[in-house]
């Protein structure tokens, strides 16, 4: 059984709170005022509510789409394992949207800020039977009260980044005690277990488990005909497909007027192809209008998935933009596309993750910015080429002006074949831990 944290440490919490809540609260008024969260959002993050109507729940944090992307093997193979019902809070606004009909969980919710009354309310209302966080996800109020009411908390596929290191050093008393409430952490790799044991958990409940990433369900490639019918419809067959996934700023502009170089007349007149359309997505939606802005600047033509417009490609034009400006698209893009660059890279955000492109039988280019995957990046070097923006435009202008390549059948399943079957490997410890 996970330590209860320190007496003192959470009355410390239930004293703060209340000198901080007046600042909280014109913070989120302040989002509301400027339409940049919704009223239920607000309340929820406010702690209070509404919440879902399930109980006796095994309750799922992520972060983001990404993180439940990652989780979703998982989460698949223990409800149909538990019959648990299955609750999913979050922190990003992405989530939402791409859970429509998603049936997986019985009720979404944002998570509260650190809030200890929001939380003691929340879980009288849920009383879940156990807590999954996932990646890098320490909530010390949270796992203060939930180690109160001894709810095991695991966190799973879990990670620090080197860089992330000296800040959890710092605030030893913080992290220290959060970091023992969890009664299981499946560590990512052998160095991920050292730091997280290195900054408190037991060592005997922190498990090498691998990288649930590993587990995503793979694309029908031969479908890749279809799905550009679904997203491009009228596009000529001889039109190639460049996608450039979860752009960042930064980069985003950056590689829009690699496009226009890329288009321009004396490149254009060795192309083997018949033009090209440029897929640009950014990470974050309010990216979009100035992707649009840059384009037309570039003189470009250019449309917006998210207006219902077309892919522009007007007569006598070589290539046009395309702004994938919405959420849960992307991996069917990516199976469509011909060539694949995946973002976050040339800034140093870390990079994104490349199984999707790669699970789709693309091969990827990727930025030089990629710590946040590195032991991926190490395992996958033979189907990844990491460039930088200028070797980026000659390995395309390259590929333009050759045979494109077709999608690669063997690719997705030889790699999930090597490094999958994570979900289950998990699902042992968790059962074990409990």
């Amino acid at each position: 059984m996970a330590a209860r944290p320190s007496l003192a440490w959470r009355i410390a919490f239930d004293l703060l709170y209340p000198l901080l809540f007046p600042f909280v609260l014109l913070w989120g008024l302040a989002l509301l005022a400027l339409r940049r969260s919704s009223l239920r959002e607000f309340s929820q993050r406010l702690g209070f509510g509404p919440w879902p109507a399930a109980q006796r729940v095994a309750w799922v944090h992520v972060s983001s789409m990404g993180e439940l992307a990652a989780a979703r093997p998982f989460l698949q193979f223990w409800k149909e394992w538990s019959r648990e019902p299955m609750v999913l809070s979050h922190f990003y606004r992405d989530v939402p949207g791409a859970l429509k009909g998603d049936r997986l969980f019985d009720g979404t919710f944002f998570l509260p800020l650190e809030n200890p009354y929001a939380f003691r309310f929340l879980l009288r209302r849920l009383k879940p039977r156990r807590v999954f966080f996932f990646e890098t996800e320490i909530w010390p109020v949270l796992l203060a009260r939930l180690a109160a009411r001894k709810v095991p908390v695991c966190l799973l596929n879990a990670y620090i980044y080197d860089k992330d290191m000296p800040s959890y050093r710092r605030f030893p008393w913080l992290f220290r005690p959060a970091l023992d409430t969890y009664r299981f952490i499946g560590a990512q790799t052998e160095g991920d277990l050292k730091k997280f044991v290195s900054l408190g958990a037991s060592e005997r409940r922190v498990k090498v488990c691998g990288d649930l990433k590993y587990d995503a369900a793979l694309p029908a490639v031969g479908d890749a005909k279809k799905l550009r019918k679904k997203y491009f419809p009228g596009l000529p067959e001889g039109v190639a497909i460049a996608v450039c996934g979860s752009t960042h700023e930064g980069e985003d502009l950056d590689l829009v007027r690699l496009a226009s170089r890329l288009a321009q007349p004396p490149r254009q007149k060795k192309w083997k192809v018949d033009g090209v359309l440029f897929v640009v997505a950014p990470r974050f939606i309010e990216r979009a209008s100035a992707i649009e802005g840059e384009a037309r600047a570039c003189g470009l033509p250019v449309s917006r998935r998210s207006a219902g417009e077309k892919a522009p490609l007007p007569k006598g034009a070589a290539l046009g933009v395309f702004i994938l400006d919405t959420v849960g698209e992307l991996r069917e893009v990516y199976a469509a596309a011909d060539l694949v660059f995946v973002g976050g890279s040339l800034v140093a955000h870390g990079g994104h993750n490349p199984l999707e492109p790669l699970y789709g039988g693309r091969r990827v280019f990727i930025g030089p910015h990629t710590f946040k995957f590195a032991r991926m990046m190490d395992e996958l070097k033979a189907y990844i080429t990491q460039t930088d923006l200028p070797g980026l435009e000659a390995a395309w202008d390259k590929a333009l002006c050759g045979k494109l390549p077709p999608p690669d059948k063997a690719m997705g399943p030889a790699i999930r074949k090597e490094f999958g079957e994570v979900s289950r490997k998990l699902a042992e410890q968790v059962e074990w831990a409990d």
